[in-house]
């Protein structure tokens, strides 16, 4: 199993609140409320600091803010594998999203059946959350983990007991489809996607 941060762009972290505030023309105590996600900030002042943040590569103390909130600042992702542009786009995009609310992010490839999604979750006990492609775990095994700290499922598969975010596969197809009809096209075939895709192995079914 791989743990580390996602492939982005790494700076040297060695800017201060005070610099941050600096650059974007505001408080020190107004961007110590964005970095913590804290009310009373404008939209347009949330945004300036947010992009001060990432401008000098601002990274928050986790140890001190840990010590005084309770909180530890780091989220786990869990995906099957990075070969796929797929989950590589995805732990890239949630890695800079993350970086920008002062939260680090722990990545874990859990195999392509989820088999490593046990081992993931019993390494990373000090997390504040858990975003996971989930394909591995029992439902009961799952449920448990739900309870123990914040998860949320990616893709298909569902869980009653835990959040999910996930796309209309079948939607998308539809709309893909009706393109290429509407310009004539009749003999359509799919390249380079995986065989247990099912949305989209359904597509010569219409």
């Amino acid at each position: 199993m791989l743990f580390g941060m996602p492939p982005v762009r790494i700076r040297p972290m060695t800017s201060t609140l005070t610099d941050v505030a600096a650059r974007a023309g505001v408080s020190p105590k107004t961007v110590s409320r964005v970095v913590n996600d804290e009310p009373g900030v404008s939209p347009l002042t949330r945004a300036r600091v947010l992009a001060a943040l990432e401008e000098t590569g601002y990274s928050p103390d986790t140890a001190a803010r840990s010590l005084r909130t309770g909180r530890s600042g780091v989220i786990g992702l869990a995906v099957p594998e990075l070969g796929q542009p797929f989950f590589a786009e995805i732990a890239d995009r949630i890695a800079a999203c993350a970086r920008r609310r002062g939260l680090a992010v722990v990545l874990g490839v859990t195999g392509e059946q989820g088999e490593g999604e046990a081992e993931f979750f019993a390494s990373s006990t000090a997390l504040d959350g858990v975003i996971l492609y989930w394909q591995g775990l029992s439902p009961r095994a799952l449920a448990q983990e739900a309870q123990r700290c914040p998860l949320v499922l990616l893709g298909e598969n569902e869980h009653a007991a835990v959040d999910r975010v996930t796309m209309d596969n079948e939607r998308g197809i539809d709309l893909a489809l009706a393109h290429l009809t509407a310009l004539g096209r009749e003999r359509i075939a799919v390249i380079g996607v995986p065989d247990q895709v099912g949305a989209a192995a359904s597509i010569f079914e219409v």
